[in-house]
C-alpha cells in the first residue's frame, strides 16, 4: 500500500473522531442552551448553587443536618418532574392518589438513601447538601448532573455527561449515622406498640406467641416432620405486601391470579427454609446442589478473594434498591447473631466482606475451595 494511500486512511480516521467528539458537546451544548431558556422563562431571578443545581423552594427543617458521613443514611419523601411538570416518580402517597398512578402493592413513604457518592446522582447530593431532618427542597436539576458520577467542576460535568433535566421536591423525614441501630430501635417500637408484649430469640427478631395451648405442648417431632404454614408479610406501617391467603390478598389488594395460593411447606430443621420465603441470597443452589447466582449476576475468584457482581434493579418491598452495602449489613447482622442463627457454621468459612461498589461484594475467604459459594447461600 502506498505511502499517500496510508496517510488519506490515518487523516480520514482523525476527521471522523474529530466529528464524533464534536457532534458530542453540540448535543451538550444544546442541552444547556435549553435548559439556560427554560430557567430564564420559569425562574428568571434563581441563582446557581453547588455544581449547578437551582433551589427553586426551600422550607428548612430544624433536625440532624444532612452531611457527606459515609455511613449517613436520609429517609426520604420525593417526587421526580420532568420540566414540563409532568411528575415521572413519587413516594408520596396523597401526591399519587391525585395522579390516578396509587397502586395498593406500592410502597409510599420514605426512602432510606445512603448519601454517597456510589448510591445517589450528583444533584440529588448537591440539593441535600445543608438540609435537616423536617425540611423540604425543590430544586431544579441539570441533566448533566442527573448522573452517579463525580467531578470537582460543573464543567467538568457538562463536558463529560448527560441526563434528563428533572425538577426534585425532597422531604427529609429522618436520618442517622448508625443505620444498624435505627432499625433495631424501629422494631423495638413497633414491638412495644403493636405486639405489646414480644419475646426474642435473636438479636433484631421479635415474635408474640398468639396461641399458648401449642406453647404448652412439649410433643417432639422427629427432624424430618413437614409442617403447612400460612403467613401475612406486612411492613411496619401496616402495608401488606405478601401473603398465601387468598382472601387475605383480595382484602388488601394485592391478589394476583397468576399465583396460586395455599400453605407453604417447610421442615421442622429448615429455620433457613422459612427465612428464604422473604429472603433471597447472593447464590442460590439448584436442585442438585450446584451454587448458582441470585442476586448475584456472576462472580469471579482470585485465590481467596472473591468478587461478585450483583444485578441492579433488585427492590426492597420498601422500594429500596439492593446494594452490596446491604448484603455486607445482612452479613454483619448474622455475625453479631452469634451461634442463634442458622447460618452460624458456613459464615465461619469467610474472613471478611466489604462493598467495593454499588453493585460489587468482595468476600475474603479463609480459604480458595468452592465451598465459599454455599458460605454466599445465606
Amino acid at each position: 500500500m502506498s505511502m499517500k494511500k496510508w496517510l488519506y486512511i490515518a487523516v480520514s480516521v482523525l476527521l471522523a473522531a474529530g466529528c464524533a467528539r464534536e457532534k458530542s458537546v453540540n448535543e451538550n451544548v444544546a442541552a444547556k442552551r435549553y435548559f439556560d431558556s427554560w430557567l430564564q422563562v420559569n425562574y428568571p431571578r434563581t441563582p446557581a448553587t453547588g455544581k449547578g443545581i437551582y433551589i427553586i423552594k426551600d422550607t428548612p427543617g430544624t433536625g440532624m443536618e444532612v452531611s457527606d458521613n459515609t455511613d449517613m443514611y436520609v429517609f426520604v419523601t420525593y417526587t421526580q418532574r420532568l420540566l414540563s411538570g409532568t411528575v415521572s416518580a413519587t413516594t408520596d402517597q396523597k401526591m399519587a392518589q391525585q395522579l390516578g398512578n396509587y397502586k395498593t402493592t406500592t410502597y409510599y413513604g420514605p426512602v432510606p438513601w445512603l448519601v454517597n457518592k456510589a448510591t445517589l446522582n450528583a444533584g440529588i447530593r448537591e440539593t441535600l447538601r445543608g438540609m435537616k431532618v423536617g425540611g423540604t427542597r425543590t430544586a431544579v436539576i441539570p441533566g448533566w448532573l442527573n448522573v452517579i458520577a463525580d467531578y470537582y467542576t460543573a464543567e467538568e460535568y457538562l463536558d463529560a455527561e448527560t441526563g434528563t433535566h428533572n425538577i426534585y421536591t425532597l422531604h427529609v423525614a429522618d436520618a442517622t449515622t448508625d443505620i444498624k441501630k435505627w432499625e433495631i430501635d424501629s422494631l423495638e417500637r413497633y414491638s412495644k406498640r403493636v405486639l405489646d408484649v414480644a419475646d426474642s430469640v435473636i438479636y433484631g427478631f421479635y415474635y408474640k406467641c398468639l396461641n399458648p395451648e401449642a406453647v404448652a405442648d412439649k410433643t417432639v417431632m422427629p427432624n424430618d416432620t413437614t409442617f403447612y404454614i400460612n403467613y401475612t408479610g406486612r411492613l411496619l406501617n401496616g402495608q401488606v405486601f405478601d401473603t398465601t391467603m387468598e382472601d387475605t390478598a383480595k382484602f388488601y389488594g394485592i391478589y394476583s391470579a397468576s399465583k396460586t395460593y395455599s400453605p407453604v411447606a417447610t421442615r421442622i430443621w429448615s429455620m433457613i427454609s422459612v427465612n428464604q420465603l422473604v429472603f433471597e441470597s447472593v447464590v442460590d443452589l439448584d436442585e442438585n446442589m450446584k451454587p448458582v447466582p441470585m442476586l448475584a449476576d456472576n462472580w469471579v475468584q482470585d485465590g481467596k478473594i472473591w468478587t461478585f457482581n450483583l444485578r441492579s434493579g433488585i427492590q426492597f418491598h420498601n422500594g429500596y434498591e439492593l446494594t452490596a452495602y446491604d448484603v455486607v449489613r445482612s452479613w454483619q447482622s448474622l455475625l453479631m447473631a452469634g451461634s442463634a442463627n442458622p447460618y452460624y457454621a458456613r459464615l465461619q468459612m469467610i474472613a471478611g466482606m466489604e462493598a467495593t461498589d454499588i453493585y460489587v461484594l468482595t468476600v475474603d475467604a479463609k480459604s480458595t475451595s468452592m465451598m465459599t459459594l454455599y458460605a454466599m447461600n445465606f
